[in-house]
C-alpha cells in the first residue's frame, strides 16, 4: 500500500483563513440562509451554502463508485488514462461532469454505456457533450427491444455529434493501456432478449489488483460467463443490478472470490435495492462491502499491489 506522509499545517494562519472565511460566507448567505437564530459551525455553514467539495485523490489509480442515486455511473482513473462506466439518470450529469472535473479529468479515452436503461445512459449524452470522448463502448441489443426512450436517442444523438463511432464489446477482447494496466470484455457472451444481460461486463486490472465490473447482468448472463471460462476473479466487485437477488449468484461469487463489494443504489428506493438475500451472502463469504446509499460515493485507490478504500462522504 502506498504510504501518505502527514502535511505540516500552520495552524496560526489556517485558524486566521478559517475565521476570514466564514466570516465572508456569513456575511454573504446572511440574506439566502437560514441558521435559525443559531450561530452555525463551520460545517453547517459549509453544508447550508453547498460548499463541500468532492474528496481529490492523487491515488496513481483509482476507482469512484459515484453517489448517482439509483442508477449506476463509475470513473477509472489510471495513471495516463480515464474512463467512465455509465452516467446514470439524465439529472445527473451535470453533477458527473462535475465530479469528473473535480478530479482533473479533462478527457475521457473510453466511456462505457454497460446497456440502454436510463438509469445507466440517461446522463451520457450531457457528459458526452460537455467532455472530451475518445471511445465510446456500447452493446447491440437485440432488435426487438431495442429502445425508443428519450435517453437513449439523447445519447445516440450526441454520439453523432461529436463524431464518434460505437465499438461493439467482442468477448476476450484485452485492452492493452500504455501505462501498464488494462481491461477485458466478458460479456455480454451473447444477446438477449432481457435487457439487464445485454450488459457490458469487464474487469479492468492494474498491477497485482484487479476490478469487476457488471452492470445489471443477471445470473443467466453470469453463468454464460463462467462458461467460457474465463477468469473472473477480482479484488472489488461491482455488485450486478444493484444489488438484486437476480445478480450474483453463488457460483458467481465463489468465482469472482472478491475482497470488496460495491454496491450503487438509491437512499429508500422502492426496489428494496440491496436485496437482503445479496447481503447476506455477501457476510457469509467476507466481503467487505460498500453501499452508495449509506456510505456515499466510494473510493478504490490502488498502488498496484494494495486495496485502499475512502469514503469521501465520511471524510
Amino acid at each position: 500500500m502506498a504510504r501518505y506522509r502527514p502535511t505540516r499545517i500552520n495552524w496560526g494562519f489556517t485558524l486566521l483563513v478559517a475565521i476570514l472565511l466564514a466570516a465572508a460566507v456569513l456575511i454573504t448567505l446572511a440574506d439566502t440562509v437560514d441558521f435559525g437564530g443559531m450561530i452555525p459551525t463551520w460545517d453547517e455553514i459549509f453544508e447550508s451554502a453547498e460548499l463541500r467539495d468532492p474528496v481529490f485523490t492523487d491515488a496513481e489509480f483509482s476507482v469512484h463508485v459515484i453517489d448517482v442515486g439509483q442508477g449506476d455511473s463509475i470513473l477509472i482513473k489510471s495513471p495516463g488514462y480515464s474512463i467512465l462506466i455509465d452516467a446514470g439518470e439524465k439529472e445527473y450529469g451535470p453533477e458527473i461532469v462535475s465530479y469528473l472535473q473535480s478530479q482533473d479529468v479533462s478527457m475521457l479515452d473510453y466511456v462505457v454505456a454497460t446497456h440502454p436503461h436510463a438509469d445507466h445512459i440517461g446522463g451520457m449524452a450531457y457528459v458526452i457533450e460537455q467532455m472530451k470522448v475518445r471511445h465510446v463502448i456500447a452493446p447491440q441489443v437485440p432488435k426487438s427491444i431495442t429502445p425508443t426512450s428519450k435517453a437513449y436517442q439523447n445519447m445516440l444523438t450526441a454520439i453523432k455529434e461529436k463524431g464518434l463511432k460505437i465499438t461493439r464489446p467482442e468477448v476476450g477482447e484485452v485492452y492493452e493501456l500504455d501505462d501498464g494496466s488494462q481491461f477485458t470484455i466478458l460479456g455480454p457472451v451473447e444477446p438477449s432478449t432481457e435487457m439487464n444481460n445485454n450488459s457490458v461486463v469487464l474487469k479492468f486490472e492494474y498491477g497485482d489488483t484487479s476490478f469487476l465490473f457488471t452492470g445489471d447482468c443477471e445470473a443467466d448472463m453470469e453463468e454464460l460467463i463462467l462458461d467460457t471460462g474465463a477468469d473472473v476473479s477480482a479484488d472489488v466487485l461491482k455488485l450486478g443490478h444493484h444489488g438484486s437477488s437476480t445478480s450474483t449468484s453463488d457460483e458467481w461469487l465463489e468465482a469472482v472470490n472478491p475482497r470488496f463489494g460495491a454496491i450503487s443504489c438509491g437512499k429508500d428506493n422502492s426496489y428494496g435495492h440491496p436485496h437482503k438475500e445479496t447481503i447476506a451472502k455477501l457476510k457469509q463469504a467476507g466481503v467487505e462491502y460498500y453501499r452508495t446509499d449509506l456510505d456515499g460515493t466510494i473510493i478504490f485507490e490502488s498502488d498496484g499491489e494494495a486495496i485502499r478504500v475512502v469514503l469521501p462522504d465520511a471524510a
